[in-house]
């Protein structure tokens, strides 16, 4: 009996104990409970942002390049290239204005040279001799390339609308320049470019004048001055 007693009383004080040390968990365990008059707050349409900065701010930057493209486009009687040279005032990442200068090398294609030697007929087409350009420069998006584990470029997909005046061999004429491309940017001072430019305008020949869209395939590779890099 005496040894009931003394078992009885060990649970008794072993489940006060249990009780006392369980309720500050209780508590806590309450506070983080939802109120049943409130609903639960939902996260589907949260919106998630994933924002990079470039390496190398464009913004009231000055870009210098050199060019070097082909006519792809032409008749099949002249072979026209052309080299010369870009600048570009970044206003932003997004809007820039520029100006493109070029000189063309003309010469009659394996087709033209036998048309001449052999049927003593000259083509009748005009050629360019220089054009330049004013544009205003949009970028649409930018993004990066990986090259390697620890190589990356970066890049612009561009677009320019402008005008042109163009030096021709039988006068001059006003071109609408349409330019779509990609700029690639190379550490923080270096700019690589390659796009396709189309020309629109109108030439004289003999049967009278002649609307003419030249499609020129080009790569530049320039560098990048002032702003904050």
């Amino acid at each position: 009996m005496k040894q009931l007693l003394i078992v009885t009383l060990a649970l008794m004080s072993f489940s006060s104990v249990a009780a006392t040390s369980s309720s500050p968990l209780e508590a806590e365990l309450n506070a983080l409970a939802v109120p049943v008059d409130k609903a639960m707050v939902s996260t589907v349409n949260d919106k998630l942002y994933s924002i990079q900065a470039r390496l190398s701010p464009l913004t009231n930057r000055h870009e210098l390049g050199f060019i070097g493209g082909k006519n792809l486009n032409q008749d099949g009687s002249i072979d026209s290239t052309q080299w010369g040279g870009l600048y570009r005032y970044h206003i932003n990442g997004k809007w820039g204005i520029g100006l493109n200068h070029f000189r063309m090398n003309n010469e009659l294609s394996t087709a033209g040279k036998k048309l001449v030697n052999e049927q003593k007929v000259v083509p009748d087409r005009d050629y360019i001799k220089s054009q330049t350009d004013l544009v205003g420069e949009y970028n649409l998006f930018y993004g990066k390339m990986r090259l390697d584990l620890d190589q990356v470029v970066y890049f612009d997909q561009f677009w320019n609308f402008g005008v042109g005046q163009v030096e021709l061999g039988r006068g001059n004429a006003t071109a609408m320049v349409i330019d779509a491309g990609f700029a690639f940017w190379m550490g923080k001072m270096m700019s690589a470019r390659i796009g396709l430019k189309n020309d629109f305008y109108k030439e004289e020949t003999l049967k009278g004048d002649n609307n003419v869209h030249n499609m020129v395939g080009y790569l530049s590779l320039g560098v990048l001055l002032g702003g904050s890099k």
